[in-house]
């Protein structure tokens, strides 16, 4: 019987959460929350910059929780609905909820 060797490279996906973070930082809790991602929305945003990109949705994960994002049910929902939690930086002196 022979086995397939289905060995896959790792890919750096540091940078994308770098780039993510000039953006958003991570938010401690819901009410904080400025946008909710799923680990698929942000994998999608990945490869809409790099089409060719290869990543599991694990090490998206792994990468967001190193970068200290957190994941929570979205609140509202029916149902399970985990989301990542993000909060949009705003220019200094200003606060994005206050738009």
């Amino acid at each position: 019987m022979k086995q397939e060797n289905k060995e896959t490279t790792a890919v750096d996906v540091q940078p994308y959460i770098d780039a993510l973070m000039h953006t958003f930082s991570p938010a401690a809790t819901p009410e904080e929350t400025t946008h909710f991602f799923t680990t698929a929305e942000v994998m999608a945003g990945m490869q809409q910059i790099n089409p060719s990109l290869a990543v599991s949705a694990e090490q998206v994960a792994h990468a967001l929780a190193r970068a200290g994002f957190r994941l929570c049910n979205r609140p509202g929902s029916q149902g399970i609905s985990f989301r990542w939690m993000f909060r949009e930086k705003a220019p200094r002196g200003q606060d994005v909820r206050t738009k």
